[in-house]
């Protein structure tokens, strides 16, 4: 029993770097097409992983007090830039009054943050639309329950899919080890 736990550790352990060595090669590849496109912020040294440290300069400017629930703050803002005035109109707005403050003056994401949070409403609202969550789960516990080629690809080939599928696998083996220390015990 006891080697064959340590192989199926040592199977997780691997899976768990092959989805780590996926999940930086994405990143890797938006950030070059970014730079190709010549678009906003530098590409930072150490890869994202998750969307609220993609986003923490926006959650940090939209969300200041919403320390419980940033990322529903992100979406509302989010949803406000892309259902407002353009860019344009908005700075035109923002410059004939500066201290009037609308969500829609302020919702302006960087590239890499708008991507994730347009990847999370196509994958989220896809998956809610089409039927595939219970009632008794979050969008990505569904997410990572799905198979893979029910989504489409702009769902799937995203960087915030595959945070969210490494994010469980992470999970899932913090609970296998918590599992077996209290077994070994």
């Amino acid at each position: 029993m006891g080697r064959r736990h340590g192989v199926i550790r040592g199977f997780i352990f691997v899976l768990f770097l092959l989805l780590c060595a996926t999940a930086a090669a994405n990143v890797s590849r938006e950030e070059q097409s970014h730079a190709r496109e010549g678009g906003g912020a530098q590409a930072t040294a150490e890869p994202s992983f998750s969307l609220l440290s993609v986003c923490k300069q926006e959650a940090h400017k939209l969300c200041p007090r919403q320390e419980h629930s940033p990322l529903k703050c992100l979406l509302h803002h989010f949803a406000s830039s892309r259902s407002g005035p353009g860019i344009n109109e908005a700075r035109n707005l923002a410059s004939a009054n500066p201290h009037r403050r609308s969500y829609r003056n302020t919702a302006f994401f960087n590239r890499e943050c708008a991507a994730w949070l347009r990847a999370r409403e196509e994958c989220v609202s896809f998956v809610r639309r089409a039927g595939y969550c219970r009632d008794d789960e979050t969008a990505r516990e569904c997410l990572r329950r799905i198979p893979q080629h029910v989504l489409r690809p702009s769902c799937r080939n995203s960087a915030y899919y595959n945070s969210v599928l490494l994010y469980g696998k992470m999970k899932q083996q913090q609970q296998q080890e918590s599992v077996s220390q209290d077994s070994s015990a």
